[in-house]
């Protein structure tokens, strides 16, 4: 993609940071909502992580560097969240 190309969509590079952010969250909370709850917890653990294990180098990036700290916390408490939704469904 060409300079002027990528200014046509994004101001920049941390916009795209951005937008990268929120497709990685929106996908997390897709593929855990996807998730039945009938499953035990040790199954529905182990299929959200192998979504992780795919899609391991975005993960790395977005939460292995300390300048992004607020996808961090966006992602565990999204989680955790999740995770307390379906104690109360049970």
């Amino acid at each position: 993609m060409s300079r002027s190309t990528f200014y046509l969509h994004y101001q920049d590079q941390f916009e795209l940071l951005e937008d990268i952010e929120k497709e990685v969250l929106e996908k997390t909370f897709e593929n855990l909502s996807n998730i039945n709850s009938p499953m035990n917890t040790m199954e529905s653990i182990e299929l959200f992580l192998n979504y992780v294990k795919d899609h391991g180098t975005t993960f790395g990036i977005l939460l292995c560097q300390p300048e992004n700290e607020r996808f961090q916390e966006s992602i565990i408490s999204g989680v955790q969240k999740h995770v307390q939704a379906c104690r109360r469904n049970l």
